[in-house]
């Protein structure tokens, strides 16, 4: 009976409330990736010009937006800390998993800068030959 409640009934369709809103879910998952690769190759375009331009004006805006789009990533781990009730009164094994924790997101951290620093070498290289 509640699942007749989430559809609404056409001509010969009928809307499910439920899979609209996974796929509601997905498109907004897919429209990231492809905001988040539209990003990557505007900071990539950026540096090939300031590479083949050798103005220090080009660069300076290329490390800037190299800049802001690391931060951007970074803000998607920034947000996620140690519970200090877990890290407090778990004992000594609740502070190795807490400091485990910690040091996995700074890792997080530093392999998105690699990897970010990566990708843009190499579409800046392809994009050179």
């Amino acid at each position: 009976m509640e699942e007749d409640k989430a559809k609404a009934k056409f001509w010969i369709f009928e809307f499910d409330e439920r899979r609209a809103k996974i796929a509601r879910a997905n498109r907004d998952l897919y429209k990231w990736v492809l905001d988040f690769l539209r990003n990557l190759m505007v900071v990539a375009a950026l540096a090939y010009l300031a590479v083949k331009s050798g103005s220090y004006f080009v660069w300076g805006i290329a490390i800037v937006a190299n800049l802001a789009l690391c931060g951007y990533c970074y803000t998607y781990l920034d947000v996620w800390t140690a519970r200090e009730d877990f890290f407090w009164h778990k004992g000594r094994k609740g502070k190795l998993v807490a400091l485990a924790a910690i040091v996995l997101i700074q890792l997080m951290m530093l392999v998105i800068s690699a990897m970010m620093y990566l990708a843009l070498n190499k579409i800046v290289s392809v994009q050179q030959a």
